[in-house]
């Protein structure tokens, strides 16, 4: 194991199908990986076994778990197995997956963050991604169908833990490389890594919906609201920032929104016209002019001639204004 990977840990009860997850995010067989899987009720995994993985070019320690909620099997012993699993890795916890069947919807799932709190602190509940094993195709296939299933007890624990929640694929109803595998595990994923960049000044959203420039955003305290896989606002922690530097430029402007480029978000707010041919029309002299003139203006305020037509759109408008004509 790799020390200088964040650790991704697999928690659940036996034959929840921890070590199955561990193995199809590895993009392995769900049954010949290095995570063994057995049929066998009795718990198989008694030491924690670790594997390396990526998720955007970033490497993980990904270690599964002894059943750790099975309360008639759980010593000092397997706490401290996975409590040193941890602690030999310089940057921790980064996602708790906590499996467990979809078809036994009890009121164990409040139980557990309790567990993970009395296990790894307080703050561990911030990295918790619930993840539905043992699903029905259907349920597999549509979110929304697995959503419906949910009685009150999980619907409250889903909302516990800011709404992270993912289905694990069953490789015999869609194949590894069916849309539908590589959707859920890719909405998993998604959850783990989280990475965001932008510009320093992009404006972002605080849970309680108040803006902040990403380059006031505090690690381990501030939790900002994020867009998921499914297209769901869900409140994430900051738990690492990175300051890079790059030189480079946009030309264009936009009445709301975020800009993407080089994937990098930008805010780039201005008071325009609503027609984005006209935008298109009115800035191609400079988009040909830099192409024959690559162009060499790095400074913080806007390029002379996007100040010209903002003078120039001002004035019209203001005139506009002044005549009565708006």
């Amino acid at each position: 194991m790799d020390v200088g990977n964040p650790v991704i840990l697999l928690v659940g009860k036996t034959g929840a199908g921890k070590s199955t997850l561990g193995n199809l995010l590895l993009t392995q067989p769900h049954d010949e990986g290095p995570f063994y899987v057995s049929a066998d009720m009795e718990s198989v995994t008694q030491v924690c076994g670790t594997a390396a993985m990526s998720i955007d070019g970033v490497l993980y320690n990904i270690v599964d778990t002894p059943g750790i909620f099975d309360t008639q099997k759980v010593t000092d012993d397997v706490l401290k197995e996975i409590a040193n699993a941890v602690k030999k890795c310089a940057y921790g916890v980064k996602a708790i997956l906590f499996v467990f069947e979809a078809k036994r919807f009890t009121d164990e799932q409040k139980n557990v963050l309790d567990g993970i709190r009395r296990f790894l602190g307080e703050e561990a509940t911030n990295y918790i991604i619930a993840v539905f094993s043992h699903a029905t195709k259907a349920q597999i296939r549509d979110r929304n169908v697995m959503r419906k299933a949910w009685n009150q007890p999980v619907r409250s624990f889903i909302q516990d833990i800011d709404n992270r929640w993912g289905i694990a694929p069953n490789s015999d109803y869609f194949p590894p490389d069916d849309p539908v595998h590589k959707a859920r595990l890719g909405e998993i994923m998604a959850f783990i890594s989280g990475q965001i960049r932008t510009t320093s000044t992009h404006c972002i959203f605080r849970e309680d919906l108040s803006v902040l420039y990403a380059q006031d955003v505090i690690p381990g305290e501030t939790k900002i609201l994020v867009l998921s896989e499914t297209n769901e606002l869900i409140p994430v922690v900051v738990d690492n920032l990175i300051i890079e530097k790059d030189t480079g430029y946009i030309s264009f402007f936009t009445r709301a929104g975020t800009v993407i480029a080089n994937n990098v978000l930008c805010s780039c707010y201005d008071d325009c016209p609503q027609s984005q041919a006209l935008m298109d029309l009115a800035f191609a002299p400079i988009r040909l002019w830099t192409k024959v003139f690559p162009s060499n203006h790095r400074q913080e305020e806007l390029h002379p001639y996007a100040k010209t037509l903002e003078y120039i759109y001002f004035n019209w408008f203001n005139g506009k204004r002044l005549l009565g004509l708006s």
